[in-house]
């Protein structure tokens, strides 16, 4: 059993999205580029 067990597919997730638009308030300020870099920044912190 173990066997079938470890090649079962894993149940797939639905994609969640609520971070969309997050930074819709920088997109005035900042470049694309500029933007992705400075949200790995405040990820990072």
């Amino acid at each position: 059993m173990f066997l079938a067990e470890k090649r079962a597919k894993p149940k797939r997730r639905r994609l969640r999205l609520n971070w969309a638009g997050g930074l819709k308030e920088f997109r005035d300020q900042y470049t694309s580029l500029e933007l992705q870099k400075k949200s790995l920044d405040w990820w990072g912190d």
